[in-house]
């Protein structure tokens, strides 16, 4: 039976064992993003965005929920959501457009986001573009006809407007006045200034491995004041069930394309780590 003073310095040092770990293999962490929208906060749009409806029609952004759907994206929670399907023969051009964002200087920065796509007749467009001035706006991405159908996370550099302040608008439009199409949804936006990482990829180093499900192993259940380092990957300063499963499906995700060969380092200390935690447990 293991005394309950042994096991706490066995948690110890567990987490001792993933501090020095991190310390000594950290590569290039997610930094925290510029900006986070899940749009569940219930109201909408969120405090800083912006609805134009260029029509002044009944297709207009507007929660998922609203519209009667679940969220189609893969997300959590409500999404955002223009529906043409629900609003029956009307042409429309509706845009759903982010705060004003101060981009750093930095070559890495991407615009991340969850969405589902689903197209109809075809005539129909699915714009995401930037502005700098809010009036004259620069397409980044367009899905358009029967093929371009898109779900999942979509992932947009913007590093070309590096140093610059900027906003992001997500355009869906058709200007057939008997349209009749489907539906955009998007889902949690983000405007990262590094490198975009995986989730589960607590050191960045590009590998979803034995190391980071130490580092969040040991994190699970930290309230308050945690990273990406540390387990949190949907930024809101906790490591709980939500960053697991964050994590699971990336690893899911990674079976299936996998990333590489772990790396040695990383594996090395790993080992390095249990066999310190068991000679410790022989001694107590």
């Amino acid at each position: 039976m293991v005394r309950p003073q042994t096991e706490r310095k066995q948690r110890t040092t567990v987490a001792a064992a993933a501090a020095v770990l991190l310390a000594c293999w950290a590569g290039p962490v997610a930094a925290q993003p510029l900006l986070v929208e899940d749009f569940d906060g219930g109201a909408f749009p969120p405090p800083g965005w912006t609805v134009q409806n260029g029509t002044g029609g009944p297709v207009v952004w507007d929660l998922a929920g609203v519209w009667g759907w679940d969220n189609q994206t893969g997300g959590s929670g409500e999404s955002a959501a223009a529906d043409s399907f629900g609003a029956f023969e009307n042409a429309y051009d509706t845009s759903l457009i982010t705060p004003v964002i101060a981009l750093p200087d930095s070559p890495h920065l991407t615009l991340s986001y969850r969405t589902a796509f689903e197209p109809w007749s075809g005539d129909e467009s699915a714009d995401v573009d930037v502005s700098t001035d809010g009036a004259t706006w620069q397409n980044l991405l367009r899905w358009a006809g029967l093929t371009d159908t898109a779900a999942g996370t979509v992932n947009v550099p913007l590093a070309d407007y590096a140093g610059r302040d900027v906003r992001v608008r997500f355009r869906y439009h058709n200007a057939d006045p008997y349209a009749w199409d489907g539906y955009w949804q998007i889902d949690d936006v983000r405007v990262l200034p590094g490198p975009h990482v995986r989730a589960g990829d607590t050191d960045g180093d590009g590998d979803l491995d034995h190391i980071d499900y130490l580092v969040l192993k040991v994190n699970m259940g930290t309230d308050s004041g945690a990273g990406w380092e540390r387990g949190d990957f949907d930024f809101d300063g906790d490591v709980d069930f939500a960053d697991y499963a964050a994590a699971r499906d990336a690893f899911e995700a990674a079976l299936a394309d996998p990333p590489g060969v772990v790396p040695v380092p990383g594996t090395l200390g790993l080992l390095a780590a249990s066999g310190w935690v068991l000679l410790r447990r022989r001694r107590a």
